[in-house]
């Protein structure tokens, strides 16, 4: 019967459980670090330098999988990081005002956050 071949699957191959459990647990890891970063700053700020996510993927593309980006992708990641630097570097100008420092945060709360955040 022709049936019988479409019924009749080779048995699914075990994915070994580490294959799943490393990189999620990088991601948990990240991401909690990342929640704490957001205690020290502005939650617009704290979304703006999540995308430094684009950065990350575009070096490690290259150096681990060997992948050639084309021009217009590396002037997106340009552009993407100049947008971090300002953004970092507004925040960190706006913590220093006379506002924030009544509140106790200061300019070195916000720069333990930025690298909670993006590293």
């Amino acid at each position: 019967h022709p049936e019988q071949g479409l019924l009749a699957a080779p048995a699914p191959r075990s994915t070994p459980f580490y294959i799943f459990a490393v990189p999620a647990f990088c991601d948990v890891f990240g991401t909690g670090l990342a929640t704490v970063g957001m205690q020290y700053m502005d939650s617009a700020v704290w979304q703006m330098l999540r995308s430094s996510i684009i950065i990350f993927s575009a070096i490690l593309s290259v150096c681990f999988l060997k992948k050639r980006l084309q021009p217009f992708h590396w002037l997106a990641t340009v552009i993407v990081f100049v947008g971090l630097v300002l953004v970092g570097l507004a925040s960190m100008l706006d913590a220093g005002s006379s506002d924030n420092e009544k509140k106790g945060g200061g300019g070195s709360e916000m720069l333990f956050g930025l690298m909670l955040v993006v590293g």
